[in-house]
């Protein structure tokens, strides 16, 4: 995920009908923590910045998020699927 991406989040199983519940996120801004680790801002699609919370960026494929519409690190025209994927946390 980067910066300009909207996210779908897994939230929770639903008890009735065991449906699957989503949330959707908007990824607005990376930021670096004292011990240099990156973090990922995420924000509620109508981007208050009063609800938000914080993702580590590790390189790792999360299997509870999908990237449904892609802007950040791509340039006009080009789809976010051709992006660089990161391999091993590099």
């Amino acid at each position: 995920m980067l910066p300009g991406d909207t996210v779908k989040v897994f939230h929770y199983v639903a008890a009735r009908r065991r449906e699957k519940r989503f949330m959707y996120k908007f990824a607005h801004s990376v930021e670096q923590r004292s011990d240099g680790v990156k973090i990922l801002k995420l924000l509620h699609l109508d981007e208050t910045l009063t609800g938000y919370y914080w993702q580590i960026m590790d390189g790792k494929r999360h299997l509870d998020y999908e990237i449904v519409q892609g802007s950040g690190g791509v340039k006009s025209g080009q789809d976010f699927r051709d992006r660089e994927l990161l391999k091993d946390g590099k």
